[in-house]
């Protein structure tokens, strides 16, 4: 029998979980992931700040010597968030694409965590109230930047406009990024599930899970996106053995 490879059986463990009706925080673990690679003096942008919750922890680990630029268009959460800035620590309220301008901006009032460009299909109510918003591009944010070494995206779907809107910056500086993808969010935006694998291998990154594990090639890929969880990082080439090192050293269980 074929044997299958780390992110494989890492996914599959994930989705068996799901099935038995157990569903893990994925946020505390996305948490538990950077923790791992990020230090003190690190420069972090957040794309979808909401109310701080990754914020915080930031500005906690890349301290006074650090920089946390945030990014984030609603403004009732940049209200919530403002009260955890430390001086290192600044929101810009504005929402990033691949191209500045403005533009009507949904603000979810019964599920604040979905607020985005579009609303996902689904029966349940969201309570979808429109906002205008001010939008500038990553490489137009990050302009006098000298180090950038992670990037949290978060933008229910519309990660890829996000990542072309900052390809100069990401191919200059080569963060780490995480990226939230799943079907019911990019396919609003007309994306399929091999776009952000494709997206990243030109520009000579990798797509890996929170775990350690990476994709080694799109056939790998198919199988592991959307099959249990929506988060992973995209990993510079040449920060692949380090980077992988570090978050092996996060506990998982995995299936044989």
């Amino acid at each position: 029998m074929h044997q299958l490879s780390e992110i494989q059986q890492t996914a599959n463990y994930w989705q068996s979980e799901h099935a038995a009706g157990r569903f893990p925080d994925y946020e505390v673990m996305l948490q538990a992931a950077y923790e791992r690679f990020l230090k003190p003096g690190d420069v972090v942008i957040d794309v979808g700040v909401h109310v701080g919750r990754h914020l915080q922890y930031f500005q906690e680990i890349v301290g006074s010597s650090g920089r946390v630029i945030g990014f984030e268009p609603v403004p009732a959460f940049i209200v919530q968030s403002l009260k955890l800035c430390q001086p290192q620590t600044e929101i810009r309220q504005l929402a990033l694409s691949d191209q500045p301008g403005t533009s009507e901006f949904l603000f979810m009032v019964e599920a604040p965590g979905e607020s985005g460009f579009k609303e996902r299909v689904t029966p349940a109510e969201r309570g979808a109230t429109p906002i205008k918003v001010t939008i500038s591009t990553l490489d137009e944010q990050a302009k006098g930047l000298s180090r950038l070494d992670y990037i949290k995206i978060d933008t229910e779907g519309h990660e890829i406009s996000v990542i072309k809107g900052g390809r100069t910056t990401i191919e200059s500086l080569r963060p780490v990024i995480s990226v939230e993808w799943g079907q019911p969010t990019y396919e609003l935006y007309g994306h399929s599930k091999p776009d952000i694998y494709n997206i990243a291998r030109s520009m000579n990154y990798h797509m890996g899970d929170l775990f350690g594990n990476v994709a080694a090639d799109l056939d790998e890929w198919m199988r592991v996106s959307d099959w249990s969880y929506w988060d992973f990082f995209m990993i510079p080439e040449e920060k692949i053995s380090n980077w992988a090192q570090l978050l092996k050293s996060t506990q998982c269980k995995v299936g044989s």
